[in-house]
């Protein structure tokens, strides 16, 4: 289900927003978008609770945080 999310978001905020000249035109928008998809955009599923305030991360920080909880987890078993 998320990954059809993900391809829904796509073609509503991009491919069906804009004409492309190119093929490679497109492809270069794809990765810039990706980019600040993951970085940058708002996404409703990954809050937060900091201070007991709730507050949204980008799926960058979602992987960061949960990297860091893997890692501590790895170092208090051994």
């Amino acid at each position: 289900a998320m990954a059809e999310s993900v391809i829904s978001t796509l073609k509503r905020e991009l491919t069906k927003r804009y004409t492309w000249k190119s093929r490679l035109d497109l492809e270069i928008a794809l990765v810039a978008y990706i980019g600040w998809y993951n970085a940058r955009r708002k996404h409703r599923s990954l809050k937060v609770v900091d201070n007991g305030r709730i507050r949204r991360q980008t799926p960058l920080e979602a992987l960061e945080r949960y990297n860091q909880e893997v890692v501590m987890q790895t170092v208090e078993s051994t």
